[in-house]
């Protein structure tokens, strides 16, 4: 399969989404999309991943790990799962029912497919075929650096989105910081959506995510792009916060 054709089929789809009341947030989508696939080749590329196959399987999967966000968008105005439908599984759905990896040999086909399925859940099923775990390993890890880009760069310019607050799920913006969440952090744990009421939380839950990074060189991209500290300017200040931080930035270079 060629990638460079499946780049254009994408693109040539998510245009249909790009105008109108949701063609912010589905432009926003397919940006996000191509950061992914630009960050799968820098992992791929920094865990010396060169075996075509192996390329292959990752660039698809990164590519279409989203495909059902722009229905999503369009239909209900959130990218919140619990508000829409499980857009992970729905993707791979339609990843299985149309022609998107038509020509691919079956054992690609399910790699990249299961590897779209899985990449928004909690965690990877134990029972998924061993030859698949990088790849769904990788998109997962993508995702969330691309997230992490993608919020950056709505808290440095929300004068651009024009009241659309749906990248922090239209959470409101209040100057606080709720201490148990930081424990939270500092175990392990995760932070339901349930117990994100403030905009300040959603953040302190992308911190969350340091403990499901697969890769090396992931960790390597979120400490050399400074984003932990670059999230913390958004926060108020706080003493324990900033030793959590310190904490969290050890997890990620090792020391």
């Amino acid at each position: 399969m060629d990638i460079a054709e499946n780049v254009r089929r994408f693109r040539e789809y998510a245009a249909g989404f790009t105008e109108g009341p949701a063609g912010f947030g589905c432009r926003l989508k397919l940006d996000h999309t191509m950061d992914v696939l630009a960050v799968a080749r820098r992992i791929m590329a920094g865990e010396g991943v060169t075996a075509s196959d192996r390329v292959l399987a990752g660039e698809l999967a990164a590519l279409y790990h989203d495909l059902a966000r722009f229905e999503q968008f369009r239909k209900f105005h959130t990218f919140l799962d619990s508000r829409s439908f499980d857009h992970g599984s729905r993707s791979a759905e339609m990843l299985e029912t149309g022609t998107w990896l038509e020509g691919a040999e079956e054992n690609l086909r399910q790699e990249v497919i299961q590897a779209v399925r899985f990449h928004n859940k909690r965690a990877l099923p134990g029972d998924l075929p061993r030859a698949y775990l990088f790849t769904a390993k990788l998109v997962r890890d993508a995702d969330k650096i691309s997230i992490y880009h993608v919020v950056l760069e709505f808290l440095r310019h929300r004068d651009r989105y024009a009241g659309e607050d749906f990248v922090t799920l239209d959470l409101p913006d209040i100057p606080v910081v709720h201490h148990h969440l930081l424990e939270v952090v500092r175990s392990g744990g995760s932070i339901s959506m349930k117990e994100l009421s403030c905009v300040n939380d959603f953040l302190l839950n992308l911190f969350c995510w340091v403990n499901d990074i697969n890769f090396t060189t992931s960790r390597r991209i979120i400490a050399g792009e400074d984003i932990y500290p670059q999230i913390r300017e958004f926060l108020p200040p706080d003493a324990e916060l900033d030793a959590l931080m310190q904490e969290l930035l050890r997890k990620l270079t090792g020391d």
